[in-house]
């Protein structure tokens, strides 16, 4: 028997699209980067959208670092922000 494949939490699947997203604008991140500090060099490196990267990652960290009753909301907030990279 084959072992199930386990299904990525939605929310690292936005992250992935975001760390691909900021990739096609130059901002590369180094496997071990931990969310904030890739963040911080994004919003140094892209200023025009530091508020987005910030506010996107704030939203990431708090899903998972610190999970709500709402997460359905915050993962809707982290669609709408990665549409503003886009």
């Amino acid at each position: 028997m084959t072992p199930r494949r386990e299904r990525e939490a939605l929310e690292h699947q936005l992250y992935r699209r975001f760390c691909a997203a900021l990739a096609k604008r130059g901002v590369l991140r180094e496997p071990g980067d931990a969310p904030g500090v890739f963040a911080a060099q994004a919003a140094e490196a892209l200023p025009a959208v530091a508020g987005v990267i910030r506010e996107f990652t704030q939203v990431y960290e708090g899903i998972c670092y610190a999970p709500s009753a709402d997460g359905q909301q915050a993962t809707r907030r982290l669609k709408a922000l990665l549409g503003k990279l886009r």
